[in-house]
């Protein structure tokens, strides 16, 4: 069984200029670091554990699909492969990352033969309401409106929190009700998301790439 983590007094950390501001984990002993994927049709999103000061932080990074080397590179580069509690065995030939996304079934070769890992794949949707109650169930400040330019946070009480509308907008949008923990369904979608404004960009700009 997989190492958990301790959410207890989770909270959102100062952004560090990319987009991702981590969440910081007062609690969390320090240890190998966990990481998690989402490989998508635009972008593959990685969540991991890191250490900061002797703190312990939930941190989040990027990349192109197309970019899936530098994905790699950055893997090692922050030392992602230790025994991190997603082995199967003692051996790196056990070492399994949990990830989600069709690119998990298309690019499982690849980290298998570049990184010596097996991908565990996860329902998507499953994942996407699981997280979701995370953040609004154990760290303060998740949700907030956003208008011109201003941020306000908005006070959830765990308690009160269901049900709501969970819209998730990647290269396309599904829209689910969730009810609980583990439970939702689908209630409507479209399949103009993200992708459809890359291919918009591409036709009216020329880009290629």
């Amino acid at each position: 069984m997989g190492r958990r983590i301790d959410l207890s007094g989770a909270e959102i950390r100062a952004d560090h200029g990319d987009g991702s501001p981590p969440i910081f984990l007062p609690r969390q002993p320090a240890a190998s670091p966990l990481l998690a994927l989402d490989i998508g049709g635009t972008l593959i999103k990685l969540v991991y554990t890191a250490s900061c000061g002797g703190e312990e932080e939930l941190r989040f990074a990027k990349f192109e699909r197309r970019r899936l080397d530098d994905c790699f590179d950055f893997v090692r580069a922050q030392g992602l492969l230790g025994c991190n509690g997603t082995t199967t065995g003692s051996s790196k030939e056990n070492m399994t990352l949990k990830a989600t996304g069709g690119g998990s079934y298309k690019f499982g070769d690849d980290f298998r033969q570049k990184l010596g890992v097996s991908l565990d794949k996860l329902d998507e949707m499953d994942s996407v309401v699981s997280g979701a109650n995370f953040l609004l169930q154990n760290v303060p400040g998740a949700a907030f409106t956003h208008m011109s330019g201003k941020m306000n946070s908005i006070d959830i009480s765990p308690d009160n929190l269901f049900p709501y509308l969970l819209v998730n907008i990647g290269s396309g949008v599904s829209i689910l009700k969730v009810t609980g923990n583990g439970k939702f369904e689908r209630v409507t979608g479209t399949h103009i998301g993200g992708g459809t404004m890359f291919g918009l960009a591409k036709l009216l700009t020329g880009c290629k790439r």
